[in-house]
């Protein structure tokens, strides 16, 4: 076992684009920095 095989590669590939695509999708909220720190006041 050496190195990466092709599907090792693909599989990080795949993990590496899920996680940019669901960043980016949840960092569509702007927040501002007290709405930050205080958690936007939506826990109870």
């Amino acid at each position: 076992m050496q190195g990466f095989t092709k599907i090792d590669l693909i599989i990080l590939i795949a993990y590496l684009s899920a996680v940019l695509f669901a960043g980016l999708h949840f960092s569509k909220k702007e927040m501002k920095g007290k709405e930050y720190f205080k958690g936007d006041g939506t826990v109870p």
